[in-house]
C-alpha cells in the first residue's frame, strides 16, 4: 500500500473514532440522564462518569495527535475491555457489540499505525 494511502486511511479511522469518543466523553461529563442512570444501574459512583468522560475526551485527542496515536489505542483496547467487562456483568451481553467494533476498528487502525512506523522508519534509513 502506497504511504498516501495509508496516511488517509489512518486520518479517516482515527478521526471517526474521535469524535465517537469525543461525544461519549462530553455527553458524560455533561451529566446526560442516560449515562447517570447506566453507571448508577451497574454500581459505580458518580464519579467514576467523569473519570470516563475524561478518559474517552484523551483518548479522541489522544487519536487526533499523531505522535500519540499508538497510545491511544492500546487505551482504546483497554476502555472496550472495561466496558464488555461491565456489560457481562450486568447482564448485558446484548450490549457488548459497540465495544467490541470499537476494539475492531482500533485493531485495523493499529495495523495501519504500525505499517506507517515502518515505512516511516525505512525511507529514513534510506
Amino acid at each position: 500500500m502506497k504511504t498516501k494511502t495509508i496516511n488517509r486511511l489512518s486520518w479517516l479511522l482515527a478521526g471517526l473514532l474521535a469524535i465517537a469518543f469525543m461525544g461519549a466523553g462530553m455527553s458524560k461529563l455533561a451529566g446526560v440522564q442516560m449515562h447517570i442512570d447506566h453507571f448508577r444501574q451497574w454500581g459505580y459512583p458518580d464519579a467514576m462518569r467523569y473519570v470516563v468522560g475524561i478518559l474517552e475526551m484523551g483518548l479522541a485527542i489522544g487519536l487526533l495527535w499523531p505522535k500519540f496515536r499508538l497510545i491511544a489505542v492500546y487505551e482504546l483496547f483497554f476502555w472496550a475491555t472495561g466496558a464488555v467487562l461491565t456489560h457481562v456483568q450486568a447482564g448485558q451481553s446484548n450490549q457488548v457489540g459497540a465495544p467490541m467494533l470499537f476494539a475492531a476498528l482500533g485493531l485495523i487502525l493499529l495495523w495501519i499505525e504500525r505499517k506507517r512506523f515502518r515505512q516511516n522508519k525505512l525511507s529514513v534509513s534510506r
